[in-house]
């Protein structure tokens, strides 16, 4: 509130008066028209016309591009059309691409037999070169390439009837599963027979090596299975399906054999054997480490052949290096006693 202020009340009067009359003017409105209004708002009206305008531009250029495409096509031109190749590169021991080109031919062939060659009656991993995984006996009773390393699905046997030995350059051979089963391949699929099953006709599989100068297949070289009743190879697609329709050129039909069977664990007690003599390795009672069963007067070799397997986890350096030596770096390790 404010207070009004004279020297005597007739000044004050007056005052009151012509505040009176002020709060009891009226204002008067006209109809005439404001000429300074801003237009420029009537823009916004405009902006649905955009998505007017874009649906009819895109009807437009498709219209354009049915028409260039079939004027293309009467007038006989061609698309074209761009190949794409890719090649299977796999790394090689470094230590052999470093030695092989100074070694002499009977240093060669010494290589060359430090290789195991894959055995009939033995268990291994058949490595799918271009997939990658490994062969497997899915359980609704066919193969394919979606295996893992040491899975009892993925293990496989070589059997041929009466011999043994290496598979290259042998007769027939019947491939069975984990569980016995002979796998049957041809040109549409694969599936897996018990031995009484009629469609079981014999041997049907032939083990080759991809490289002919190695003279065998070994563990860890590129080796090819050929299907006897469809003339072909036994294919592993990308994909992962298994048939026997494969080319020899096709890097499909090419598989990396590999030792099988269950991993040993740590705590296991195993044996060891020398891979020349095939005799055991046993530790004698004064600590000594020994071959074979030619200098153990006082006891029994097979009692000392028997040796626990032991893997530790824990980062700490090889008690056994010296500073001479590079075995002293922190790593994991893995000790028999």
């Amino acid at each position: 509130s404010r207070f009004i202020m004279e020297t005597n009340l007739d000044r004050l009067r007056e005052r009151s008066a012509s505040i009176a009359s002020l709060l009891k003017s009226e204002v008067v409105l006209d109809n005439e028209p404001n000429h300074n209004v801003d237009k420029s708002f009537r823009v916004f009206y405009a902006m649905p016309l955009c998505l007017v305008f874009f649906f009819g531009w895109a009807r437009i250029v498709r219209w354009y591009s049915r028409l260039k495409h079939e004027a293309q096509r009467r007038m006989g031109a061609t698309k074209k059309m761009i190949k794409v190749t890719k090649s299977l590169v796999e790394k090689e021991n470094v230590f052999l691409q470093r030695a092989l080109p100074g070694l002499q031919e009977l240093e060669l062939q010494d290589v060359a037999r430090l290789k195991r060659p894959v055995e009939a009656n033995t268990s291994v991993l058949l490595r799918c070169r271009l997939k990658g995984g490994y062969l497997r006996a899915h359980p609704q009773g066919f193969a394919d390439g979606r295996g893992h390393a040491f899975c009892k699905t993925s293990g496989f046997v070589f059997e041929r009837q009466g011999q043994a030995g290496q598979l290259a350059g042998g007769g027939p051979c019947v491939i069975r599963n984990f569980e016995g089963h002979v796998l049957v391949a041809d040109q549409v699929g694969t599936q897996f027979l018990s031995d009484e099953d009629p469609q079981f006709t014999g041997p049907d599989f032939v083990v080759e090596p991809v490289d002919d100068f190695v003279g065998g297949c070994f563990l860890g070289d590129a080796m090819r299975i050929k299907v006897l009743s469809t003339g072909k190879y036994l294919r592993i697609t990308k994909d992962g399906d298994v048939d026997g329709s494969g080319e020899a050129s096709m890097a499909d039909v090419q598989l990396v054999p590999d030792i099988g069977g269950a991993p040993i664990e740590s705590g296991a007690i195993v044996t060891l054997r020398d891979a020349v003599g095939a005799d055991y390795i046993h530790a004698s009672p004064s600590g000594e480490v020994l071959i074979g069963s030619d200098n153990c007067s006082n006891y029994v070799a097979n009692d000392w052949r028997y040796w626990l397997i032991e893997k530790i986890d824990e980062m700490c350096p090889d008690r056994f290096s010296d500073g001479k030596s590079s075995g002293g770096s922190a790593g994991r390790r893995r000790t028999r006693r």
